[in-house]
């Protein structure tokens, strides 16, 4: 039997601590609003943009390029879906960045320039499948190959 994990399924769910980050930027923000030297209209109108980004569906998507679901396999290859619903075949990046807290994985395509991203916060995922993806990152056959270009 092969310890090797044959993939590794992805699809975040809502993470507390990325809504935790965003509220206190917007409280924040609202406290630097409020606090600046500037005329009572500015505020008003800054405040009025702060309140629309934080309650439209706009600022939780980031952009239509970030990865809202993978699978990724032990050599590297993996299978991502956009959060545009567009569906790839690309490979894992060597310069993907694991924390304790905090993984951004990055992707390369062969058709496209710009790399897509997906961001998981340590509780976006089961204790077990983030214990298995920092494996997978970390031993995987992808570490020691040259990405695409």
């Amino acid at each position: 039997m092969s310890n090797r994990l044959a993939a590794i399924h992805i699809k975040p769910g809502p993470s507390r601590q990325l809504m935790i980050w965003h509220r206190s930027l917007s409280a924040m923000t609202f406290l630097a609003i409020i606090t600046a030297p500037i005329d009572v209209a500015l505020k008003t109108l800054l405040l009025m943009i702060l309140f629309l980004l934080t309650r439209l569906p706009v600022s939780r998507k980031f952009s239509p390029e970030h990865v809202a679901k993978a699978e990724i396999k032990s050599n590297g290859w993996s299978k991502i879906v956009l959060a545009g619903g567009e569906k790839y075949s690309a490979r894992l990046r060597t310069d993907s960045l694991v924390t304790p807290w905090l993984i951004l994985l990055r992707f390369s395509l062969r058709e496209r320039w710009r790399h897509p991203v997906m961001v998981l916060f340590q509780d976006a995922l089961p204790a077990e499948e983030m214990r298995n993806l920092r494996i997978l990152l970390k031993h995987g056959s992808f570490t020691r190959e040259e990405p695409i270009v």
